[in-house]
């Protein structure tokens, strides 16, 4: 491992981890008093700006940042694919992400061309998971997404709901969908707010038609014969 400045590290094109800052503190403190225990791995950048690429270590990289020191880290050469196999093989070993980070996660790696089988290895999860992830990362959309944040705590039902809610004829969309997310709370309780105003909504009737009605302007003539009766307006009835 090498001592690397942090200004020349640019940060990873694809992130695994929505808020890299959560729990930083206490990382921060850590290598404040302990050091640097595992270095981060680097990948060499070509053109202009920084010399390297984080291929993991975010977390390790932003707090050696906050206490302005040059950060532990291992560099090798490596495309984008072996990249992002490092990095998702690494942070599936040490950190738990978000089911709706794995989504988005599965989602990014499906864009880079790997196959759903080299995603489920590569994120350690079976085909019928990986199918519930790509859904719901595709089907709600990513504004709501990282409105509502990572909810570490949620687990994969209150997302799979959301996805099911989204997919009513009648469900909003767009800012209207948008403006329904809170702008406080954790992110899990954002999260069930928002599922629960969706709810309310889909089980509220549909207003009934107001009824029509016609008003002649012209006589009106009745005949009753048995029981049938026969309504006559005259021909300037609206």
């Amino acid at each position: 491992a090498q001592e690397v400045d942090v200004s020349e590290i640019s940060d990873s094109e694809i992130a695994d981890r929505f808020d890299v800052a959560e729990g930083l503190d206490d990382l921060i403190e850590s290598i404040r008093t302990s050091g640097q225990q595992l270095p981060a791995l680097l990948r060499y950048r070509r053109g202009v700006g920084p010399r390297y690429e984080v291929v993991y270590g975010r977390r390790r990289i932003a707090a050696c940042r906050a206490l302005g020191i040059k950060v532990k880290a291992y560099i090798k050469e490596m495309d984008q694919r072996e990249a992002l196999v490092s990095q998702a093989l690494e942070n599936s070993a040490r950190l738990e992400r978000s089911f709706i980070e794995q989504a988005i996660f599965a989602i990014k790696l499906e864009e880079q061309g790997f196959t759903r089988a080299e995603i489920g290895d590569v994120l350690a999860v079976d085909k019928g998971t990986l199918s519930k992830l790509v859904g719901v990362a595709r089907e709600v959309p990513d504004a709501v997404i990282y409105a509502i944040g990572a909810a570490h705590d949620a687990g994969r039902r209150p997302w799979l709901e959301l996805r099911r809610l989204l997919k009513d004829d009648g469900a909003p969309g767009g800012n209207d969908l948008l403006t329904l997310v809170p702008e406080t709370g954790t992110p899990t309780e954002k999260l069930t707010r928002l599922i629960a105003a969706l709810q309310a909504s889909e089980k509220r009737p549909a207003p009934s038609p107001a009824p029509q009605r016609r008003i002649a302007a012209g006589p009106v003539i009745s005949k009753a014969r048995g029981l049938r009766m026969t309504i006559e307006v005259a021909d300037n009835a609206e």
